[in-house]
């Protein structure tokens, strides 16, 4: 039914059909929810798009095809797939008593002596524009109607396709190639033998080549050519033939954009420090180039500024840093004419260095370096204000190297996964002493003092003390006078009127004593007696130590019981 503005109705179309066996066991609710669905997908093509009004005369069907507030959870599984299909249209749904729904009603009354029409009964004006559509759409292909139609009719699947489609009654398990346009019968037509999805013409197997040429005449490229197909042409798997249509297409590829990244792969884990070792060139920075050498393990840093960047003078440097830190197993580099020449490559070789060198204009293969060149750059723009280029060089590599870095082993700083240690800086100052290796260091002396049998020793200036000759001839201790002390067991001695700087004593002439690195045998002095007087002689030999005999144990000792071993008997006891 149709409402003009003024109020009044009249009908557009009409249409009926009597139940099938199963239908006419549903339930009366089931029985109203069918006529709904079946008006509603009968006169598809007039209401797809369209806001319309829904009658009823049983009042259910309202909380069933009208609520917005979700399907009842009561509701049987063929209404709520009915009211499903309803959701596609804009639709509202009223009840009108059967005393005001004679429209209805008098068609209901009189089903039984009509037979079900075979095909559809539209208004002569809706199929005039349909079939304008399908002429403008057909027009702009330079294969015409007549051309689709034929192959239509010899491409197996579609025959069947517009044979179901002019049936109105598809197979309930379609084969494979129908079930996509099974899938879309609701949006399928027939006009002139053609079929059409929507107002897309389904263009035959033989032709779809042809119509892949015209779509890409131009070379629009995939995605606009994916949006043109929307708009004229469609077959299954559309989308699949654009994209393989436009990667065949030879002058397409040879301009087209880089690929898309492919997946990133990280170096193998280092184990330990110079291995491998990336290096680059970076610059010209200020007019100066600098060669950049990156350890992968530690990311210790060197940067070495280059006045030449030859073959020659690259060798030269690297010589130099390798006789500091050693010739590492593995060198990265990029393909610079410096080190893809041949002096390079027998300095490598001669030194048992495997080099290895990124692929062309692939500079992340060798991403160590280049990330650092990067980072270089940024902190001497940082640090223009700190001085000369060398000066703000230095700083920056201290800085670097002292920090530490997540990237690092441990997320330690450089410097201590390179050297084992900590660089000392200002910074160092502020941090706590460790009284650990205090504690380790006192350990270690009280274990060395008693196993050595060491005893304190302390002089005064003025003592009388024997120091030890180390000159070739004259005897092995001399006597000496103490002037000052300047360390723990260090001390500056007068010895026959010159001074020995730092000089160790042995013992005072009157007290014999050992000394804190090794203990002198006490009978040496006395072996130079006869130069001394006889009142030290005597002082010191009172004051030799006298053996210490061994203690014994004097316990009764138990004999131990042995094994008495007697073949007659069973078993042997002690």
């Amino acid at each position: 039914m149709h409402r003009f503005p003024d109020g009044t109705e009249k009908a557009i179309c009409h249409a009926s059909r009597n139940l099938t066996d199963a239908e006419k066991k549903y339930g009366q609710i089931e029985k109203e929810g069918l006529a709904l669905v079946y008006a509603v997908r009968k006169f598809h093509r007039y209401l797809l798009g369209r806001h319309f009004t829904l009658f009823t005369d049983h009042k259910p069907l309202l909380a069933i095809f009208g609520s917005k507030k979700g399907l009842p959870t009561y509701s049987a599984n063929r209404l709520l797939r009915w009211s499903l299909i309803l959701r596609g249209y804009d639709f509202t749904i009223e009840y009108r008593k059967t005393t005001n729904f004679g429209q209805a009603d008098a068609l209901s009354r009189l089903i039984a002596q009509q037979t079900t029409p075979s095909e559809d009964v539209v208004i002569a004006q809706a199929v005039q524009e349909g079939e304008a559509d399908c002429r403008a759409i057909t027009s702009t292909l330079p294969v015409d109607m007549k051309m689709i139609a034929e192959e239509s009719a010899k491409d197996d699947t579609l025959k069947n396709v517009i044979n179901y489609v002019q049936k109105d009654k598809w197979p309930h398990k379609p084969s494979a190639d129908v079930v996509r346009y099974f899938a879309l019968r609701q949006s399928l037509a027939i006009q002139d033998d053609c079929l059409f999805f929507g107002p897309r013409i389904v263009i035959p197997s033989k032709l779809r080549r042809r119509v892949l040429q015209l779509l890409h005449d131009g070379h629009p490229g995939t995605t606009r050519m994916k949006m043109l197909a929307r708009s004229y042409v469609y077959w299954t798997n559309i989308t699949k033939d654009i994209e393989e249509y436009v990667r065949g297409c030879r002058n397409c590829q040879e301009v087209a954009k880089a690929p898309l990244k492919t997946e990133l792969f990280s170096w193998p884990t280092e184990k330990q420090p110079w291995s491998p070792v990336h290096i680059d060139y970076a610059g010209p920075l200020s007019g100066k180039m600098f060669l950049v050498i990156v350890d992968a393990y530690s990311k210790w840093p060197e940067i070495i500024e280059m006045t030449s960047t030859t073959s020659v003078a690259t060798i030269r440097r690297l010589t130099r840093l390798f006789a500091q830190f050693g010739n590492p197993a593995t060198l990265v580099s990029d393909n610079g004419s410096q080190f893809a020449s041949k002096e390079f490559a027998e300095f490598c070789s001669t030194n048992g260095i495997t080099h290895i060198r990124s692929p062309p204009f692939h500079p992340q293969s060798n991403g160590q370096a280049e990330r650092f060149v990067d980072t270089f750059k940024r902190a001497l723009e940082k640090l223009k204000d700190s001085g000369t280029t060398s000066e703000a060089l230095q700083k920056f590599l201290q800085t670097y190297r002292r920090t530490p870095c997540t990237a690092s082993l441990g997320g330690r700083c450089p410097a201590g996964n390179f050297l084992g240690r900590q660089l000392r800086t200002p910074l160092t100052m502020l941090t706590m002493p460790k009284s650990a290796v205090k504690e380790r260091n006192r350990k270690m002396e009280r274990q060395f003092n008693l196993h050595n049998n060491a005893r304190p020793k302390k002089f005064e200036p003025d003592d009388r003390v024997w120091v030890r000759n180390f000159g070739r001839g004259g005897t092995r201790w001399t006597s000496g006078r103490v002037l000052a002390r300047h360390g723990h067991a260090t001390y500056d001695v007068l010895v026959d009127g010159r001074t020995s700087p730092s000089t160790t004593p042995a013992s005072t002439n009157t007290h014999a004593q050992a000394t804190t690195s090794r203990r002198p045998d006490c009978s040496e002095p006395n072996e130079d007696a006869a130069d001394m007087s006889p009142a030290t002689a005597d002082a010191d030999a009172t004051t030799i130590p006298t053996s210490t005999p061994l203690r014994r144990s004097q316990r009764n000792r138990r004999p131990p019981i042995r094994l008495d071993v007697n073949p007659t008997r069973k078993t042997h006891r002690s």
